[in-house]
């Protein structure tokens, strides 16, 4: 992503996407490069718009998307997806100088 430029290689960061750049498509082969292959675990009605969070197969990296709901109308959970947006659209906060956080175990031990 271009908020990354200039960053340290290696470096943590938090990266932040308005859900609403967020683009959702049912997959349909490999994902390009950048994109997020994963899976619809929430889509939630939000009248004119549909709140997706999609998570890879690892359940580590999520991206929460908001969609049209004409659109999200197909895209039940457990649906496969690829999840993408601008390369310019995202902002980083770094996390140098935070201490290591534990990821959390996807089945609660």
């Amino acid at each position: 992503v271009e908020a990354a430029r200039g960053l340290p290689r290696g470096e943590h960061v938090l990266c932040l996407v308005r859900p609403e750049t967020v683009e959702v498509v049912r997959a349909n082969g490999a994902p390009a490069e950048g994109a997020l292959a994963g899976e619809v675990v929430s889509n939630t009605f939000l009248g004119s718009t549909s709140r997706l969070r999609v998570a890879d197969e690892s359940g580590e990296r999520t991206l929460t998307a908001d969609i049209s709901t004409a659109q999200g109308v197909d895209l039940v959970v457990g649906t496969k997806v690829v999840a993408r947006f601008p390369p310019d659209s995202p902002r980083l906060l770094s996390l140098a100088d935070q201490p290591a956080f534990p990821v959390p175990d996807p089945d609660g031990q």
